[in-house]
């Protein structure tokens, strides 16, 4: 670890870093909360990339905090860890509370029916009256229910979320309803093996 704190300690005080790119490192919940540590005090890191790096639900909470000091996070990749429900609901209300950050991959992680309720709950703009900075929300392969898919997709068809992008499962293209008559167009990409459908 002592390794892992001098990185973290470099990444605090370098305000040149932009992207941090660490997938598959073997980061763990420690690692997650060094790196978190270093976030706090770094104000130009735009990108955070863990995926795949054992994170779980304790690893995700000092995460989650970075959200309410740090306002230059635009895009943080926690996919294919193993953050559960409650690193769900940290990760979907620090997002509310952040004014960049605008993409979060939540992809191939454990998040389920509670965890996905969450992120309904704090995206939806009639009961949020400023509303949350993300636009794009990947939770693809997170053992959601059909039912809460359903509704994820229909809410953000309809236009309460702020949503522009949500990723589900490519099955959830069939389940979408129509937008509403008289309303724009919404759209939702979901990314394949062969490529990006919209």
């Amino acid at each position: 670890f002592q390794e892992l704190e001098e990185f973290a300690g470099a990444v605090k005080r370098d305000a040149t870093v932009t992207t941090l790119r660490l997938a598959r490192a073997k980061v763990g919940n420690s690692g997650a909360s060094w790196i978190a540590g270093a976030l706090m005090r770094n104000f130009s890191l735009t990108e955070l990339m863990l995926s795949g790096n054992g994170i779980g639900d304790e690893g995700v909470d000092p995460i989650a905090a970075v959200l309410d000091s740090n306002n230059t996070l635009r895009i943080i990749d926690l996919s294919d860890n193993r953050i559960g429900s409650r690193g769900a609901q940290q990760l979907a209300s620090g997002s509310v509370r952040n004014k960049s950050l605008t993409e979060l991959d939540l992809s191939k992680n454990s998040i389920g029916d509670q965890g996905a309720e969450e992120f309904l709950a704090v995206l939806d703009v009639a009961v949020r009256p400023r509303p949350a900075a993300l636009r794009t929300l990947d939770l693809s392969s997170n053992n959601i229910g059909r039912r809460t898919e359903e509704r994820l997709v229909s809410a953000f068809h309809r236009g309460i979320t702020v949503l522009t992008s949500l990723r589900m499962t490519e099955a959830d293209r069939s389940k979408a309803p129509p937008p509403d008559e008289g309303k724009p167009p919404r759209f939702t990409v979901i990314s394949t093996r062969r490529g990006i459908e919209v």
